[in-house]
Parts: C-alpha cells; sequence; structure tokens
C-alpha cells in the first residue's frame, strides 16, 4: 500500500507557516460502501449482504450519535465528531461538516 502526496505551498499571510511547503495526502479512487463489501466478504466468512446491513446501520448509528453531540470512537480506526464549518454537508437535512481523524486515539 502506497500513499502518494502533492506538496502544497501555505498562502497564509502574517503566520510562521506562510510560505512553507506541506504534503497533503491525495486520494487515488473512492472505494464505496458496496466495494468494501466485497472486499469484506473476501476476506472472512460473512457474507456481502450481512456486510452491508451492519455497515448501514453503522452509518445510522454513528449520525444520531454525532447529531447528539457525541463523538463516534471506532477503535483500531480513530474517531469521528461533527462541527458546523465552511465546507457543509447534511446529515438529516442539518449543515455540519464531518471531520474524519484518523489514528489510534484513546
Amino acid at each position: 500500500m502506497s500513499v502518494f502526496y502533492r506538496l502544497h505551498q501555505d498562502q497564509s499571510t502574517g503566520t510562521k507557516r506562510s510560505g512553507k511547503w506541506y504534503a497533503r495526502a491525495v486520494p487515488t479512487a473512492c472505494i464505496g460502501t458496496r466495494q468494501l463489501a466485497e472486499i469484506i466478504q473476501r476476506n472472512c466468512t460473512v457474507k456481502k449482504s450481512d456486510v452491508m446491513a451492519v455497515l448501514e446501520e453503522l452509518v445510522e448509528v454513528m449520525k444520531d450519535q454525532m447529531q447528539d453531540s457525541k463523538r463516534v470512537k471506532l477503535d483500531g480506526f480513530g474517531h469521528d465528531h461533527i462541527m458546523h464549518g465552511p465546507r457543509p454537508v447534511l446529515l438529516n437535512h442539518s449543515p455540519v461538516a464531518l471531520i474524519i481523524v484518523a489514528g489510534d486515539y484513546q
């Protein structure tokens, strides 16, 4: 597995970061829920339909919990939370920005 990066120069003015270069991860493809379910089915004994049912319910439960101002932690992945921000997405017609932080957090 490789992670691809693109160099980005900070364009802000009057900060310590101004003019400095940073690496930004660049996605090479987008994998959907059905594709994830197919991969999971190949890697274990669970059928794709069962995986889809769990993933669809996981999305609903995570939405409900985040809309209740809770942070959702997925062990081994990190945590997700919502906040108002400049790039809103709609969760049940409520404008919020979804911030996904990957990592192993306590």
